[in-house]
C-alpha cells in the first residue's frame, strides 16, 4: 500500500469506481424503470397477444443496456488514460472478466426489480434503495488512504472551517 496518495495514486483509485458507478447506474435505475414503465404501459401484456414473446423486448432492452455499459466503460478507460495518464489494466483478461461478472450480477438484480415492480416509478425507487448503499461498496464515500486529512468524518460533521459549529454541532449532538 502506498504511503503517499499522489495525484496519479488517486485517479488509478477511482478510474474502476467510475466504471462501477455507470454499471450501478444503469442496471440497478435504468433497467427497473424502463421495465416498470412497460408493465405500467402494458406493452409487455399487448406483445403477448402477438407472435412476439415479450421475452424478446426484455432482451432487447438488456443488449441495449449492455451496450450502452460497455461504451462508457470503454470511455472511461480511454479518458482515464490519455487525459490522466491511468495505466492501462495490468491483466485485460482478468479485467474483462470481473467487468463481465458485476455486469452479471448487477443486470440480474436490475431485472429482478423490473420483474416484480408495478410501475417505473416503483422501479427507480427500489433501484435506487439498492443503488445508494452500493456506492459505498464501489468506494465511493471512502477517501483513498492518506486523503481523510487530519480530522475525522465526525469532527467534520461536528465543526465548519473557522471552528464554527457545523450540521451535526448545531444539534449539540
Amino acid at each position: 500500500m502506498c504511503r503517499s496518495v499522489g495525484r496519479s495514486v488517486r485517479l488509478e483509485i477511482y478510474a474502476p469506481v467510475s466504471i462501477v458507478l455507470g454499471l450501478a447506474t444503469v442496471a440497478l435505475s435504468l433497467l427497473p424503470a424502463t421495465l416498470g414503465g412497460d408493465r405500467e404501459k402494458g406493452i409487455l401484456r399487448r406483445l403477448s397477444t402477438t407472435p412476439v414473446h415479450p421475452r424478446t423486448l426484455v432482451s432487447a432492452h438488456l443488449v441495449v443496456q449492455l451496450v450502452v455499459v460497455s461504451i462508457a466503460t470503454v470511455a472511461a478507460i480511454l479518458v482515464g488514460m490519455l487525459a490522466f495518464g491511468v495505466p492501462f489494466p495490468e491483466s485485460p483478461g482478468w479485467f474483462l472478466v470481473s467487468c463481465a461478472l458485476g455486469a452479471l450480477a448487477l443486470f440480474s438484480v436490475g431485472l429482478l426489480i423490473g420483474a416484480v415492480v408495478p410501475t417505473a416509478a416503483s422501479g427507480q425507487a427500489v433501484g435506487m434503495l439498492l443503488y445508494l448503499p452500493l456506492l459505498s461498496f464501489a468506494g465511493v464515500y471512502i477517501p483513498p488512504p492518506g486523503d481523510a486529512g487530519k480530522r475525522s468524518h465526525r469532527e467534520q460533521l461536528h465543526t465548519k472551517r473557522g471552528g464554527r459549529p457545523g450540521p451535526l454541532g448545531q444539534l449539540g449532538g
